[in-house]
Formats: structure tokens, sequence, C-alpha cells
């Protein structure tokens, strides 16, 4: 009757049910971003998986400032293994991008993984960094003499992947690129120089644009 439980154990003798556990999806690859007006696309190709279709895959997002990426937007995934920590469709839902809007100036990083069907995930793609706005022109470019060597420092721009470093000699508006220097890093020595007037300017640049030059700096 409609009140009587029982457990009901069947045995198949001809082994005619054939079946095979779900395996976990690959996860995305080829990610890449755009950056205009405030707008931030991130965008990723698709996915596979053996047992799921690919318009039934979702994509589940990580952001960060670091490159593990998950401190502005958490993923609700072990970011080690992919397993999920929440039984839904990826952040991103069935999108292969996701458009955010007004981030602070700065560098990011973002990572994604597929969802499948049974709400499995991959593991994460390689985190891939970016850059959101327009550095502004260095300050604080000061200049030091020791011996036959000038030190030039500056202060730190939050949102540039490279400095270009220029010199004239004598000439003030016949400048020339001495270097090119990673982010970051907030010195430059140019060494042994011969005697004469050295001009310098620093610029910040990033893939969405480069800075106004800093102030010259003479010695």
């Amino acid at each position: 009757g409609a009140n009587v439980k029982r457990t009901v154990l069947l045995r198949n003798d001809d082994n005619s049910n054939i079946y095979s556990s779900n395996t976990s999806p690959d996860p995305p690859s080829e990610l890449s971003w755009s950056w205009s007006n405030g707008i931030t696309t991130l965008m990723w190709n698709e996915g596979t998986d053996a047992e799921t279709s690919l318009v039934e895959l979702s994509y589940n997002i990580g952001l960060g400032s670091t490159s593990d990426a998950i401190n502005i937007i958490f993923p609700e995934s072990n970011i080690s293994t992919g397993k999920r920590l929440i039984n839904r469709l990826g952040n991103a839902h069935n999108n292969n991008q996701k458009i955010l809007r007004n981030l602070d100036d700065g560098i990011y990083y973002f990572n994604v993984q597929t969802i499948d069907a049974a709400l499995q995930g991959s593991g994460f793609s390689q985190a891939k960094k970016f850059a959101v706005g327009i550095p502004d022109a260095p300050v604080n470019f000061t200049a030091e003499l020791i011996e036959k060597n000038v030190t030039l420092t500056w202060d730190d721009i939050v949102n540039e992947t490279s400095y270009i470093l220029e010199r004239s000699k004598d000439d003030i508006d016949n400048y020339e690129v001495i270097s090119t220097i990673e982010e970051d890093i907030l010195s430059f020595t140019d060494n042994e120089l011969e005697s004469g007037n050295y001009h310098y300017r620093i610029k910040a640049i990033n893939e969405n644009g480069e800075s106004n030059y800093s102030s010259n700096c003479s010695y």
C-alpha cells in the first residue's frame, strides 16, 4: 500500500545495461579581452565535453587583481581542482563572453572553467592578464647624477604594462628611445655618459593606449 516502505534490489543477469560515468569537460581556450569607454568584455573559445553538447555547456569566470583571479569575482569553485562548490550554471551562463562595467583603472586577471549538463566543472584555464583604462603620465620624474651615471626615478602608475624612456643630448627636441621598462619597475640608470646636457622624458603604455609624457628631467 501507499504507506509501506521497502527497498528493492535488482540484479541484471544479462549484463544488457551498458553505461559510462560522466567525465569532466575541458576548459575553454584562447582567452581574450577588450576595453572601451568603461566597458570590459572578457571572451573565450568554447570548451568541450564528451557527454554534453556545446549549446548546453555553461561557463564560469573568476576575476581578481592577482593571478589566482578570485578576489573580485569568486567563481564558487575550487580554484585548484575546478570542483563546483554550488550546484548551478556558471556565472557567465551559456555565453562565451562576459561584459563588466565600471571596473576601476588597473591591472586584472581572469580565468574560466566549463560546466557540463551534470554541473561538473572542468579545471580552470590559465589566467589572462588585462588592463582597464589608459595610463596617466608618470609623475615625480627625477634624476640624480653620480659620477657619469644618471639614475632616474618616478612614481608607479596603476595600469601600465610598460614604460618608454627617451633621451635627448643637448637638443631638447631630438628625443630617442633608450629603454622599454617593464611594469612596476620605477628606476633606470643611464651609465657612462659623455660630457654634455641630457634631457629625459617617460610615458606609460598598455594595450588600450599610452599616456602623455612626464615633465622633462635634465642633467
